[in-house]
């Protein structure tokens, strides 16, 4: 897989993720607070299904070696964007 495709993917497991994210925070900035988490931050989430969430968002981020992402609920949708 190339380093495109990879961004490719995470952008969209990233933004699949915080879908699945709304039916526990059943609001798009507390779902997009997700992607601001470091490592630290995840460990002591009390919701254990967010705090999955946030482990992968964070090894998606991680795998790309992501410097900027990008990312916004608009009509239903995220959509998300890394910049590698």
């Amino acid at each position: 897989m190339t380093e495109e495709q990879k961004k490719t993917y995470a952008e969209a497991m990233i933004a699949e993720t915080l879908y699945r994210s709304m039916a526990i925070t059943l609001d798009p900035k507390a779902s997009l607070a997700l992607i601001k988490n470091d490592a630290s931050e995840i460990i002591f989430m009390r919701d254990h299904h967010l705090q999955l969430f946030a482990a992968l968002i964070f090894v998606l981020t991680n795998t790309v070696n992501c410097k900027k992402i990008d990312a916004e609920y608009k009509d239903g949708d995220f959509t998300v964007k890394i910049t590698i």
